[in-house]
């Protein structure tokens, strides 16, 4: 149940990116000059409008890599196309407008693209990758061609360990692709970090965006508003950043604890389907996850600058969704228990936060 939900999240994560990438992109309005054919697409549909089902496939480990490559070729054809062919209403580049009609003639063309869904893929583009938020660039176009080519190579490293795991599932393949989603996101957290910008992202502008992004693949946009709480609340325990916006320093600390975390979980939540020989397997298992979980502890630490506020912490638990923890009771005792456990263990030398000393004596 819970790969089902981790493979909704990378369809629409994937998603996300790749509409995010291919609107901050290019505009088609303006003085063009003559058209290059081969660059342009006559298919009735648009780069990204069978995407959901490619990455289904690409999840389940039965995409072809031919194929899969094949989306990242067609949006950035199209890039290349518009940026060589296709001035913008802006003297500076781009403008909305021109990215809408792109958006909704090249790359998407059966969904709905609204205006705010545009005006948001200009403020994330300012975030994720720097300058104008106003505008989209000819040196905008470069980076993006650059990130695509980035992406590229590192989810065709996750093909392998995704198509092993559902070939045969075990504690080992779910350990192998737990550590390869951690190693794709720490690689993408490295790539961002030099080039974010300083434009932060209110979830004003986030959070409509995203529900569109599920829309354009036909998702359940009511769990938008069922996670966000859970999502703003622990965006601030992993960077100590505000809870109302995405800074753009964030991002790549964002990108790599999600990927960690996120392996990590699906590999704890398989336990109870896995066929261990004997409990010294299993204790092995839980060794590893263990490991694993002391080092993405410390690295929240550090963003943290060695303590966090219980008060935190608290707001995540407050926060998990029904689905997750229907349990109010269980809410309740988890957040009596963990300060006792910790000040327990500490013999009560520790109150009111979480410090580095207390997590690495937690694990030991």
């Amino acid at each position: 149940m819970f790969f089902k939900k981790l493979k909704r999240g990378w369809k629409f994560s994937l998603a996300s990116i790749a509409l995010t990438l291919a609107g901050t992109s290019c505009g088609l309005l303006g003085n063009k000059k003559e058209p290059n054919k081969t660059a342009q697409s006559s298919q009735d549909l648009g780069c990204l409008d069978s995407l959901g089902d490619r990455v289904t496939r690409f999840m389940d480990g039965k995409i072809e890599e031919a194929e899969w490559k094949e989306t990242f070729k067609c949006v950035v054809d199209q890039v290349n196309f518009f940026k060589a062919n296709v001035a913008g209403n802006d003297p500076r580049g781009y403008n909305q407008g021109d990215i809408a009609f792109l958006l909704r003639t090249y790359l998407v063309k059966t969904k709905t693209i609204t205006d705010a869904f545009t005006s948001s893929i200009f403020d994330i583009k300012a975030g994720v990758f720097g300058g104008n938020p106003d505008v989209i660039t000819n040196a905008d176009l470069d980076r993006f061609i650059a990130f695509v080519d980035f992406l590229k190579v590192e989810t065709l490293a996750l093909m392998i360990p995704l198509k092993n795991h559902h070939d045969q599932p075990s504690a080992r393949s779910y350990l192998d692709l737990a550590d390869a989603l951690a190693t794709a996101t720490d690689h993408l957290a490295t790539y961002l970090t030099p080039r974010v910008g300083e434009h932060s992202i209110t979830k004003e502008s986030f959070i409509p965006f995203t529900k569109e992004v599920i829309q354009l693949f036909d998702g359940d946009i009511s769990k938008v508003d069922e996670y966000e709480e859970l999502a703003r609340s622990a965006k601030v325990l992993l960077t100590d950043g505000s809870k109302d916006a995405i800074e753009a320093w964030a991002w790549p600390r964002v990108a790599r604890e999600a990927g960690a975390l996120g392996g990590l979980y699906m590999a704890y939540s398989a336990v109870d389907s896995l066929k261990f020989s004997d409990d010294l397997q299993r204790d092995e298992y839980y060794l590893e996850l263990i490991t694993r979980a002391h080092r993405y502890a410390n690295r929240i630490m550090v963003a943290n600058r060695g303590k966090i506020a219980y008060d935190r912490i608290y707001q995540v638990i407050d926060a998990l969704p029904k689905d997750l923890l229907t349990n109010q009771e269980l809410v309740r005792a988890l957040k009596v228990s963990f300060p006792n456990m910790i000040e327990h263990a500490l013999g009560g030398q520790l109150k009111n936060a979480l410090d580095t000393v207390a997590v690495n004596q937690a694990f030991t």
